[in-house]
């Protein structure tokens, strides 16, 4: 644990700027603040997805969801549900979502 301010929710985008993919996502989860981790992104396909509920992420947005959804996403992570949204589900390995 760190000395810093503990957080109910941690939205990480793996291709900010300073941040280092999922390395940082690691990093994050490891240091057990018991944070519900969320990888938010415009950039995930399946195997993003994949590692990223490996490493212990609690949800998956992608930041295209529409902005009247986001509330609805985020109340539902903070009580302990997991969420990835369905196109990241079918998304192919291209980083593209798969279409309907």
């Amino acid at each position: 644990m760190t000395d810093g301010p503990n957080f109910d929710l941690v939205l990480l985008d793996p291709r900010m700027p300073g941040v280092k993919g999922l390395d940082s996502l690691k990093r994050v989860i490891d240091i057990g603040s018991g944070a519900r981790t969320t990888l938010f992104t415009a950039n995930a396909d399946r195997h993003i997805v994949r590692r990223a509920t490996e490493l212990g992420v609690h949800a998956v947005i992608q930041n295209t969801i529409p902005l009247n959804s986001i509330e609805s996403v985020l109340r539902l992570i903070l009580s302990g549900q997991t969420f990835l949204h369905s196109s990241l589900i079918e998304a192919p390995a291209t980083g593209r979502a798969a279409k309907p």
